[in-house]
């Protein structure tokens, strides 16, 4: 068992105290910081949020620690037992993916601040938190045991558990609930004194909810988490555990404004069918994850393209978006598409493993495309493929569906290849020159979105989204 202790630092901002007491066996042990974050999928560097780092054995005499690479550390300690570590952790920067050590507010993603060793990753771990009086909490309940004034207690059954359970701590909250499929969801909120529309919110959320549980048919978890954090500026993240998201949007002031307002629900919906689409339905790499080194996948059209089209798709299929909402989300993915000369260099797969080598970020021009926006749209082309040649009985539901039953309730991690043979299987088409010219190549979706678009079919809405961009929808 590791014990963890957190407290701010005092007379530093931005800084939490950590301490481990963890047990050590032989002579040398391994300490790491992750080299990732799940939801995040590209190579992180939390070591350089780390300063002061030393470790003490029984006696509170120094042990020897030497930096063994980018994301651990060596400690030669001779002598079984235990040794408490002592570090502190820089949390300067707000983010929903972050770990945040501020006056008004203390977050806590313990996948960027908590180090684990190479024997106690698959051990318990257990979690004193100390916040500042008065401060409420928010986050999952799963695992807290008690909560006081002035601190938090948690019991988790190893550090990937952990690693996925963040939390935030702020003096004033609002927090709604609704129940669905058997879960309890919780929606918190900080950084806004009053919260409009509440009945309004929660019919939005139940809707979308219930749609997701239409595509898998249950829910693998009974309490799920939104956390929002409403700050000043202009912000828009979030990321996906388990049991719940942490979604970053700002300015707070505007955050239910209607344009703004559709933004939160878009990504509400998508955090939430990552429950089951990347942390249920995860790729054979990522399970389980391995946190010590990047994870070069490459089916992020998969885990992140598929999620962004349901986002958004199954807020128009239950009436929270109107078909307006709708194809304007659609031609904004479209145009961003168009817009990126990457598509004519590098493939969505080539893209996927891009995202660990050189992160999110556009780098060299024209090098690589989202796997957001391409996976969005090729989720699109899909869908309308196999409802064209089903006459309108199967959908991208039913993939989804045998991918949860075949893959993520079982525990079994897929590979690409296995979502590609579902395509088929659904289609009922030999796809195989398809998934060359426009997966595992570079190429424009011009006129696969112009075919998938111009399919009425008498049962579904006919999108006739050049309507909306005819500027864009030439010859590239």
């Amino acid at each position: 068992m590791t014990d963890v202790h957190v407290s701010l630092l005092e007379d530093w901002e931005f800084f939490y105290r950590i301490s481990l007491n963890l047990e050590v066996f032989g002579t040398e042990t391994i300490l790491y910081v992750p080299a990732w974050r799940p939801g995040r999928y590209e190579e992180s560097n939390y070591s350089k949020n780390i300063r002061n780092l030393r470790v003490f054995n029984c006696d509170g005499e120094m042990v020897f620690v030497t930096r063994n690479d980018k994301n651990s550390w060596k400690i030669v300690h001779h002598t079984e037992g235990k040794l408490q570590v002592q570090y502190e952790y820089y949390a300067a920067e707000l983010n929903a993916g972050s770990s945040y050590a501020g006056k008004e507010l203390l977050y806590i993603n313990p996948v960027n601040c908590i180090l684990f060793s190479d024997y106690s990753e698959n051990r318990p771990f257990h979690l004193t938190f100390q916040k500042l009086n008065g401060m409420q909490y928010a986050g999952d309940r799963n695992f807290l045991r008690t909560e006081s004034d002035t601190s938090l207690f948690f019991v988790f059954p190893d550090y990937d558990t952990l690693a996925d359970t963040p939390f935030y701590c702020s003096k004033q909250i609002i927090l709604l609930s609704y129940e669905s499929g058997g879960c309890l969801f919780t929606l918190y909120f900080t950084g806004k004194e009053s919260i409009p529309g509440q009945e309004e919110i929660l019919k939005h959320f139940s809707a979308f909810t219930e749609g997701c549980l239409q595509v898998f048919g249950n829910i693998p978890v009974k309490n799920f988490a939104f956390l929002f954090i409403l700050p000043e500026e202009n912000f828009f993240h979030g990321v996906e555990h388990l049991r719940s998201t942490v979604i970053v949007l700002g300015p707070a002031q505007k955050v239910f404004e209607r344009a703004n307002y559709l933004e939160l629900l878009g990504i509400s919906c998508h955090e939430l069918f990552h429950v089951w689409n990347v942390k249920t339905i995860r790729p054979k790499l990522m399970l389980p994850y391995n946190l010590r080194k990047p994870v070069y996948c490459d089916a992020g059209l998969v885990y992140e393209g598929l999620t962004t089209f349901y986002g958004d798709w199954l807020l128009l299929r239950t009436g929270v978006f109107s078909t307006t909402d709708y194809l304007q989300r659609l031609s904004t993915q479209l145009k961003k598409h168009l817009d990126n000369p990457g598509r004519f260099f590098h493939s969505v797969t080539e893209s996927s493993l891009d995202t660990w080598i050189d992160g999110y970020v556009t780098g060299t021009p024209g090098r690589k495309v989202s796997i957001y926006t391409e996976g969005c749209l090729l989720a699109f082309i899909a869908d309308r493929m196999i409802r064209d040649n089903s006459s309108g009985d199967c959908s991208l539901d039913d993939v989804m569906q045998q991918l949860y039953v075949q893959f993520g309730e079982k525990s079994k991690g897929y590979e690409l290849v296995d979502y590609l043979n579902l395509l088929e299987e659904f289609t009922g088409a030999d796809l195989k020159d398809f998934f060359k010219k426009y997966i595992y190549s570079p190429a424009s979706l011009i006129e696969p979105m112009e075919q998938a678009l111009d399919r009425p079919d008498g049962k579904l809405l006919t999108f006739r989204l050049i309507w909306l961009l005819p500027q864009y929808l030439v010859a590239n």
